[in-house]
């Protein structure tokens, strides 16, 4: 069991939820089965933790008391990956072909990355891989407005995806970022009373925003 998957089940124990660890077969299933009295909800986690490179870096940190090069230079390190948008293609794989199974279908990606390689735009990187990047531009009055935006990874696809859950490894917060093309939404009861913090896309005048959602 992955620490992503303890934390998991003490957030559902916290809860007061009973949930089923699905057991794994042949064919591409997803982790958890929840059922909150007739709605079932179906969870596939997946932990960010370090690659093989992260922990080489990591090793030249600690054995230097900082990140050089073979010369002995400074260096800077990258924690931009396409980590984060592969776990969402691989979590969305696994949830596809079982969706039938629950009315509600989510991705929980927890970062159990070293403190080094955690990206503090996190939040910021998935909503982007949800709706696509946005292109902004000022216009004669001086707002700026969103000009166009590039496909998400939600736009057109993966519409039996009710949302993304970030889960936080140290306040075992939950946040739901929804997805604002979902064929069965996830924002609703017992829900948004169980874990308060959901965030969902206003197509507004000057571009689409995320805005959190309060009872």
């Amino acid at each position: 069991m992955t620490k992503s998957e303890e934390k998991f089940e003490k957030i559902m124990k916290s809860k007061g939820l009973s949930y089923e660890k699905i057991k794994e077969t042949e064919l591409k299933t997803p982790d958890y089965l929840v059922q909150i009295d007739s709605l079932k909800i179906l969870f596939e986690i997946k932990e960010l933790s370090n690659n093989p490179e992260q922990k080489k870096n990591l090793k030249n940190i600690y054995n230097n008391g900082a990140f050089l090069s073979e010369q002995g230079d400074f260096q800077t390190i990258d924690i931009h990956s396409k980590s984060i948008e592969q776990a969402i293609k691989t979590a969305s794989t696994q949830l596809r072909d079982y969706s039938d199974e629950a009315q509600i279908s989510l991705i929980v990606i927890a970062d159990n990355r070293d403190f080094f390689f955690k990206d503090l735009n996190l939040v910021s990187q998935i909503k982007s891989s949800i709706i696509g990047s946005g292109h902004f531009q000022q216009d004669e009055t001086g707002q700026v407005i969103e000009l166009c935006r590039e496909l998400g990874m939600f736009s057109k696809r993966k519409t039996y995806i009710s949302a993304v859950v970030i889960m936080n490894m140290d306040s075992e917060d939950l946040l739901f970022l929804h997805n604002e093309n979902a064929e069965i939404s996830a924002l609703i009861e017992p829900l948004v009373s169980l874990f308060p913090h959901h965030e969902y896309v206003v197509n507004t005048s000057i571009g689409k925003s995320w805005h959190r959602f309060s009872k």
